[in-house]
């Protein structure tokens, strides 16, 4: 971390580190090749696909070789202020360890992760050539990490960047930015709309990170973390409303799929932390309709109801929120224990 020893106003420049001090997931491939991987590596099916893993797969290749040069890197003393290991991540977490969170979601990122990384290994160790010594799993999988947790991106490029690494992330901080002067050639991080006390940590805003991502890959979690959202099923939510409703309404999510509002069978709904959004409050609405109001109301009607921006009756409102609460409800109930009991 960053502690500031006088107070920074807000939207201050916290660093600026030259840019030829810093890694660009682009440059790994010229600097690497054919020392440690051959030329074909990089267009195996981890490359291929592109998007940020492919970045951080680059990067993470480039921190490996840079450590086994030793101190005749460039970055030696930089490496050498790495972590020594990633332990806290829940990606390390043993399968006991992961069970106690209870939360599926996560185990399932993590058992995708876990598979991505070997087969990431497999295929870095196909393409070294012989005289180099062979790379170890956990060698490469701490490469991975060192990378993941800390790095930027800067004009859709990912990067790494020191000292900027240093900075520890809040969620709720606003503003502050990580950017490119191309008159020094140098990149900069700005702190975010609040000042900083003397005394202080210095945070930043690493993204809409959810607390999955930041267990995962940073090995901590925020209390109330904005960013969190779960993905329901529409056809469990409607279950569960047809089981609340005396009337019963079967046929309101056929209703919706036919006006395109909803995808096929195993849409999904993603809810956020805080108040449900518009799209979400008129699918709400609509699950909360019984079947005789379904049938009373036209199909333009009820094309309105949920697809323009009207004035709905208190009452509509009280009952999709309630259903909401009912089926969030039941959900926590199915867990093994309760939040009391954890």
């Amino acid at each position: 971390g960053a502690v500031a020893t006088r107070e920074i106003p807000p939207n201050s420049l916290l660093c600026r580190v030259p840019g030829k001090t810093v890694w660009v997931d682009t440059d790994t491939p010229d600097i690497v090749t054919p020392k440690l991987a051959a030329k074909k590596y990089w267009s195996t099916k981890g490359f291929a696909a592109g998007g940020a893993k492919a970045g951080f797969l680059r990067l993470a290749v480039r921190l490996l070789w840079e450590k086994r040069l030793g101190s005749k890197s460039r970055w030696a003393a930089y490496i050498e202020t790495l972590p020594t290991g990633f332990e806290g991540h829940a990606t390390h977490w043993e399968d006991e360890e992961l069970d106690q969170l209870q939360w599926p979601p996560l185990v399932s990122q993590i058992a995708l992760e876990r598979e991505w990384l070997r087969q990431q290994h497999v295929q870095l160790c196909k393409n070294i050539p012989k005289k180099v010594p062979k790379v170890s799993f956990d060698e490469f999988r701490w490469c991975v990490d060192a990378v993941r947790s800390r790095t930027f991106t800067c004009e859709g490029k990912h990067l790494v960047c020191p000292i900027a690494d240093m900075f520890n992330h809040n969620s709720e901080e606003r503003g502050s930015r990580f950017e490119y002067n191309g008159e020094l050639g140098s990149y900069e991080l700005h702190s975010g709309e609040s000042p900083v006390k003397a005394g202080s940590e210095a945070l930043i805003r690493y993204g809409g990170l959810s607390n999955n991502d930041l267990l995962a890959f940073y090995g901590f979690s925020v209390l109330g973390n904005k960013w969190d959202s779960l993905l329901v099923s529409l056809d469990a939510l409607e279950a569960h409303a047809a089981q609340d409703a005396a009337e019963g309404c079967q046929g309101v999510l056929e209703a919706l799929r036919k006006f395109q509002y909803v995808g096929g069978d195993g849409a999904m709904l993603r809810l956020c932390a805080g108040e449900p959004g518009a799209e979400t409050m008129k699918l709400l609405r609509a699950l909360a309709l019984s079947d005789s109001l379904l049938e009373s109301q036209s199909e333009t009607a009820l094309a309105m109801m949920i697809g323009e921006e009207v004035e709905m009756p208190k009452e509509v409102d009280d009952n999709a929120r309630r259903l909401l609460s009912g089926f969030c409800k039941g959900q926590l109930k199915a867990f093994p224990t309760s939040i009391e009991s954890d």
